[in-house]
């Protein structure tokens, strides 16, 4: 299986992370589980300052077997690397 990759560049306009995220709502009408599609959603929401929706969608795509710790080098995941909330979340998927 390919790697799979989830992102979204900050510097995009604000519309496209609204596109995005009207995207990966549509993916997850027709696959509950796509864990991409919920990665979509965790960095758009990202990108717009909600955090709340990001670790909602990350946890999702982490439940659904994203393994976002492979793109911690990514822009948009800067601001949480660090953060207790995002390390923990993290370490609950992490399996090695």
């Amino acid at each position: 299986m390919p790697p799979q990759i989830c992102m979204l560049n900050p510097a995009f306009p604000m519309n496209s992370f609204n596109l995005a995220i009207e995207y990966a709502k549509r993916a997850l009408l027709v696959d509950s589980k796509n864990s991409f599609a919920y990665c979509t959603l965790a960095e758009a929401y990202a990108a717009k300052q909600d955090d709340e929706g990001f670790y909602k969608n990350l946890e999702l795509a982490l439940h659904y077997g994203f393994p976002a710790w492979e793109q911690l080098d990514d822009l948009i995941y800067e601001k949480y690397a660090k953060q207790p909330r995002f390390q923990t979340i993290l370490a609950k998927y992490k399996t090695n």
